[in-house]
């Protein structure tokens, strides 16, 4: 009982009580009481009763004690007053262990209160809407089993098993979670009901079963795994590297600065093969930050040039994009020739030694992860034979000519064919072996890298 101000007298005459002492103990064998003052409502409120209930109790020096034990929930649990306390958080505050707890709790209520404990975030999640807190205080209330199983069958009327059934299975379990498990309760709701019952109550994780569950999951689609994110970091440098083309040229010739050598050749294959060479695409989603560091490893960065994409923080406008005056050609009558070209992919290229880093570009751009995952071992299958032509019978026949009317593929097409073998061949290889070095001619040419002359 909490009062404002008391006033004691002994034998009629008025005793002003100690400022130390807040609480009297009241002995009544029906009701016994603890009146305290001069203390806020809460935890205060409680380590002021302590002397009182620990004399009503008739064990006066376990009051430093429980004091001790009060402050120590408090310590837990903050401001908030628990309307339950959980045995894992009583048990630490008292010292001792859960099963303790347990079994104390069990001698002084019987199991009823276990059970009603147990039962508690089952019938929050079979009872769904109907559950609120006046079905907690009635539940709080049972005061046997056969009580316990009426207010089973008004809060969920469909339980899985009989109230009666319930009850027993409740009695047998020594944790929410284990009947949780028996009933088939789903784990997501079942945590969800026991974060919405409060204080007492803590949702179940595993941290180390969810950590092997997840490992289980990437071992078996590992492979799905990382050929996605190759996927994503390789159209990310195809989407990057042609709009760096432009950027560098224009900052270039704005600054007066030499484009570095790498910028001359096949760019975009570059930057594909210093990723899959060095491993970095296998590793992490590569941001633009993360690009422009690839692309200056793989074929240089001009001096002084801010890593940006952005025209405005570079400095460039409309006119540095313009392209330089072409040389006034003579009014010779020569004679215009159709260019020859070769389809790779959706695209139809012009070929000649000129275009020979734009080809290489091209075909890096249609190697996927389809390709580079093949093993490289070739099955051959038997040929049938070439059927005999109809002739008149004998074997007198006479040999037919046929001739090829296919145009043959001139020297650039050959050599724009080849070059596109090596980029295919070179991608795969770094993809299977380490320390892959393109050597040919076609590299020296198409890469203009001095290092192969």
């Amino acid at each position: 009982m909490h009062a404002d101000d008391v006033e004691i007298t002994v034998s009629g005459t008025p005793a002003e009580p100690p400022s130390s002492t807040r609480a009297l103990p009241l002995p009544d064998d029906e009701h016994p009481t603890v009146v305290v003052w001069r203390s806020e409502e809460g935890w205060d409120e409680l380590q002021a009763a302590t002397p009182a209930s620990a004399q009503l109790l008739g064990r006066p020096w376990l009051q430093d004690a429980l004091e001790l034990v009060l402050v120590k929930l408090e310590r837990s649990f903050g401001d908030v007053s628990p309307t339950l306390v959980d045995d894992v958080v009583l048990a630490a505050v008292l010292g001792t262990t859960e099963a303790k707890v347990v079994e104390i709790r069990r001698n002084l209520t019987g199991d009823v209160q276990d059970t009603v404990r147990l039962l508690r975030p089952v019938l929050a999640c079979l009872a769904a809407d109907a559950w609120n807190e006046e079905a907690a205080l009635l539940l709080g209330r049972a005061a046997g089993e056969r009580d316990l199983a009426g207010i089973i069958d008004r809060l969920a009327p469909d339980p899985p098993l009989s109230s009666a059934e319930l009850v027993a299975l409740a009695r047998s379990c020594t944790s929410p979670a284990e009947l949780r498990d028996e009933l088939g309760i789903d784990y997501q709701q079942f945590n969800a009901a026991m974060v919405a019952l409060g204080p007492g109550y803590s949702p179940d994780y595993y941290p180390d079963r969810h950590e092997q569950v997840f490992g289980d999951f990437v071992r078996a689609r590992f492979g799905i795994l990382l050929d996605r994110l190759r996927a994503h970091n390789t159209a990310a440098l195809d989407a990057l590297v042609p709009r760096l083309t432009p950027l560098v040229a224009a900052w270039c010739r704005r600054h007066g600065v030499q484009v570095p050598a790498g910028w001359h050749g096949a760019v975009l294959t570059e930057c594909r093969s210093h990723i899959d060479g060095t491993g970095l695409g296998d590793l992490l989603l590569l941001s633009e930050r993360h690009l422009l560091d690839v692309v200056e490893r793989a074929v240089g960065w001009p001096d002084a040039m801010p890593h940006a994409t952005d025209p405005a923080a570079l400095g460039l406008t409309d006119k540095d994009f313009a392209p330089p005056a072409a040389p006034s050609q003579g009014s010779g009558g020569s004679t215009v020739v159709a260019p020859r070209t070769i389809t790779i992919g959706d695209a139809e290229v012009r070929v000649g030694s000129d275009q020979l880093s734009t080809i290489a570009d091209i075909a890096s751009r249609t190697i996927d992860e389809a390709f580079l995952a093949q093993s490289g071992k070739v099955r051959l299958d038997t040929v049938a034979g070439v059927p005999r032509p109809r002739g008149g019978g004998g074997s007198s026949a006479k040999p037919r000519i046929v001739v090829a009317k296919t145009k043959r593929a001139s020297e650039d097409q050959r050599s724009a064919i080849g070059l596109v073998g090596e980029v295919a061949a070179r991608a795969w290889l770094q993809r299977h072996y380490p320390d892959v070095r393109w050597v040919s001619g076609q590299h020296q040419v198409s890469v203009d890298d001095a290092r192969f002359t």
